[in-house]
């Protein structure tokens, strides 16, 4: 069946047509659910029960630089031993794995292929980051439906990673970008926008943000936020993407 959506045309330019770079956690928001629920799981074998605040902080990140945010940054504990470490870790993953598998409250956003179809036939290239290991993040995209091939150019999950930073790196080294061209980074919440913007993304767009455009007073980089697929598509038809 034909898109009813159709292809986001964006504003003729000299230039390339933008690279857009999706976190899946903005095209599939119950994902971060998910993640704050492998954390909270997994700290609450040492016997901790975590506030929603803190186990909200390592949402988005590899299960490595989850654990180590909680862990360290979070309880302030001293860094545990390597095992145990691995040990927490494997605890997300297992958590992550089974909600991605069993919860009914999983699902994409609406016109969310629509949306990512109308890019590439625009001429955008389109890549995607995750921290997901490869193994739930292939069983998510088939509960979502989603053919990765046809959909993104470009896909790195945090299976080998150890931080955001590093997924978002390797993401953004497997486009070759011509002069002039603009790199969009569309994330999930507003932590996303500082690596983002350290990376080199020329505009950084974040899924339901707030009424406020960015954070700036407290160090944030400028981002602007969007509150569903159709909003994002029409922030990407706007003069600011190439």
């Amino acid at each position: 069946m034909a898109s009813s959506f159709g292809s986001v045309q964006t504003p003729t330019s000299v230039n390339a047509p933008s690279v857009i770079l999706f976190d899946l956690n903005a095209l599939v928001p119950n994902m971060q659910g998910a993640f704050h629920e492998g954390v909270s799981a997994a700290f609450r074998t040492l016997d901790f029960q975590l506030e929603e605040d803190v186990a909200a902080r390592a949402v988005g990140q590899p299960y490595p630089e989850a654990v180590r945010t909680v862990y360290c940054e979070e309880l302030g504990l001293p860094e545990a031993d390597e095992a145990r470490m691995a040990q927490l870790c494997r605890m997300v993953e297992k958590v992550v794995g089974r909600f991605v598998q069993f919860s009914s409250s999983l699902f994409p956003s609406p016109r969310t292929a629509d949306v990512i179809t109308g890019l590439r036939s625009s001429g955008h290239p389109v890549g995607l980051c995750s921290e997901l290991d490869d193994t739930t993040f292939g069983l998510l995209m088939q509960r979502m439906g989603w053919d990765v091939n046809a959909l993104f150019d470009e896909v790195v999950t945090g299976q080998h990673a150890a931080t955001k930073d590093d997924i978002l790196s390797d993401l953004l080294g497997r486009f070759e970008f011509q002069s002039g061209q603009q790199r969009v980074f569309v994330g999930a919440q507003p932590v996303d926008a500082l690596p983002a913007a350290l990376f080199g993304c020329d505009r950084i767009l974040i899924r339901d943000a707030g009424d406020t455009e960015s954070d700036e007073l407290h160090g944030e980089p400028a981002f602007e936020s969007f509150h569903s697929m159709t909003d994002l598509a029409d922030l990407l038809r706007s003069p600011s993407v190439a």
